[in-house]
């Protein structure tokens, strides 16, 4: 007799001895029809099966499924069942999302935030550039001193502020370098010279104003040999 597992769909054949034993359902003493209980052998599924011939079973009968049904090759003889590897690729799936995220993020991090302080109302950070040195010159003088055989090296030039904001006037570094013939630095350069006196200056102005230029003057006495000077924002 062929049948199918009401839960699986799985299709068997019962065989001829466990035809040869018929029972009966029983409810409250009373006897309802011929049949058998049966439990599916592969989800092990039971219900109760009405006989046609008067055939039955013992409870519970598991069954077999016949050769000629089973096809291990066939994909409908398996019910579906979750991959073991499904978490792998969500977990995959998560972390690409995050790191396209991320790396469009960086691309357009500056348009990112200029888009949130317009969307929170408030101000944008401005880009401060670095100040610049302009129109940087030295004179030397003599002495106005009798005899002071020294020089007066007077440093002038300008800080220009590129930026729409007010920026506070930094100090500077003045660097002297002299032939090293007579000087007490060990410090030379590539060039042959060494530094013979360094120090650093403040400008007058405490702030420069937006797009403006703070000029700025210093005078040192020197009795080296001067070579060159180089002033700069440490």
């Amino acid at each position: 007799m062929i049948i199918d597992c009401p839960n699986c769909t799985r299709t068997y054949c019962l065989p001829s001895d466990v035809l040869a034993c018929p029972t009966n359902q029983t409810t409250a003493g009373q006897s309802l029809e011929l049949g058998w209980w049966l439990s599916c052998g592969y989800c092990e599924y039971q219900w109760w099966q009405s006989a046609q011939p008067q055939i039955g079973l013992n409870f519970p009968a598991v069954m077999v499924p016949d050769d000629d049904d089973l096809d291990l090759s066939s994909e409908d003889t398996l019910p579906p069942r979750s991959d073991d590897r499904s978490w792998m690729l969500s977990l995959i799936s998560v972390l690409i999302v995050v790191i396209s995220f991320g790396g469009v993020g960086y691309l357009y991090k500056q348009p990112l935030i200029l888009f949130w302080y317009q969307t929170i109302g408030k101000p944008v950070l401005p880009l401060i550039r670095p100040l610049l040195l302009q129109n940087v010159q030295y004179t030397l003088q003599e002495s106005a001193l009798e005899g002071d055989d020294s020089q007066i090296l007077t440093i002038k030039g300008e800080i220009v502020n590129i930026n729409t904001i007010l920026l506070a006037a930094p100090a500077l570094r003045i660097s002297i370098w002299a032939d090293c013939h007579g000087t007490t630095t060990e410090t030379m350069s590539a060039a042959g010279d060494c530094l013979y006196l360094e120090w650093m200056f403040k400008p007058n102005s405490p702030q420069i104003a937006t797009m403006a230029r703070l000029p700025f003057e210093t005078s040192y006495p020197v009795s080296a040999k001067i070579k060159r000077v180089e002033v700069a924002i440490p």
